[in-house]
């Protein structure tokens, strides 16, 4: 018997609109979705000017106690106040926005924290600035949601305070609407394992996205120990596989789509090599050539796994 596969996680990212609310009018269905969006922003940057805030403090304490590090310094400050970082941003803004759903505010200061948290040395070195946001995810619990399935019809319903709702439906005017319809049909029946979700809205399309975590359970299949593989690596055609127990043979890829694709790479190069051949030395010099480096190693990459 072949052994049982790991999860396979993904993102489903589908573009949704807004189909019906229990609000008395389209417009106050949006008014109230954007200020849902305004105020996880606003707790987004309130988080990291708190977080700059403490480590004022930290720094304090770092030069009062001798420590080597500032992260020794707030691992002392978070020992002596019995919680962690990320706990204690939580209950401040918790506070401050009794109208927000708990699950959100804790979604949002975890993810910020600890993106914070990672860049602070270099925050601190003058080598990045300290992040601002002008958008933030939407988290949306599984409590916050219901699916619903009704023939051709299908979507998620999005429940806030009050009792109030929302319901959006799928844009199925795009390739991807069967995988859409499949994916969505299955969360709603279980048969597809799910997480969390997130709401964005795209300011410039003005369109709304939907992110959905679900994990895929492959079936393991057996496998015959007696059967071979042989591949073997061209030019002209890039795979060429046979089996060892038959006259099964198979080729892959071809020498036009490959040239083509590195064409294209290499006048992208050259495009960028002119662009590139007035700038300056000194300062700054490593970040302007860090696209070129970046092409000459996809080009690198490509021709690798492609052969």
């Amino acid at each position: 018997m072949g052994k049982e596969k790991l999860a396979v996680s993904r993102t489903l990212r589908a573009e949704v609109y807004m189909k019906d609310s229990s609000f008395e009018s389209r417009d106050e269905a949006w008014k109230v979705l954007h200020s849902f969006f305004n105020q996880v922003r606003r707790i987004a940057n309130e988080t990291v000017s708190y977080l700059q805030r403490r480590d004022h403090i930290v720094t304090d304490i770092k030069d009062a106690h001798k420590l080597s590090t500032i992260k020794e310094a707030s691992d002392f400050l978070s020992n002596a106040a019995k919680v962690s970082v990320s706990t204690e941003v939580y209950r401040v803004l918790t506070a401050k926005y009794p109208d927000i759903a708990t699950r959100i505010i804790s979604t949002v200061t975890r993810e910020v924290t600890t993106k914070y948290i990672k860049e602070r040395d270099e925050i601190w070195k003058g080598l990045r600035s300290a992040p601002s946001y002008r958008s933030f995810t939407l988290p949306l619990s599984k409590s916050m949601t219901e699916w619903y399935t009704d023939g051709n019809d299908y979507g998620i319903i999005f429940k806030f305070p009050k009792r109030n709702w929302i319901k959006f439906g799928f844009v199925l005017n795009s390739r991807k609407a069967e995988g859409y319809k499949r994916d969505v049909l299955s969360i709603a029946a279980g048969a597809l394992e799910y997480s969390d979700m997130g709401l964005n809205y795209n300011k410039k399309k003005k369109k709304l996205f939907l992110s959905i975590p679900v994990k895929d359970h492959p079936k393991s299949r057996d496998l015959d120990p007696n059967v071979a593989v042989g591949v073997d690596l061209g030019i002209k055609i890039p795979v060429y596989v046979a089996l060892n127990n038959g006259p099964q043979r198979g080729s892959y890829g071809d020498l036009e789509s490959s040239l083509k694709v590195r064409t294209q790479m290499v006048q992208r190069k050259r495009n960028l090599q002119k662009a590139l051949r007035n700038t300056k030395g000194g300062k700054g010099r490593g970040k302007k050539l860090q696209a070129l480096e970046r092409i000459s190693e996809k080009e690198r990459n490509f021709q690798k796994s492609y052969n």
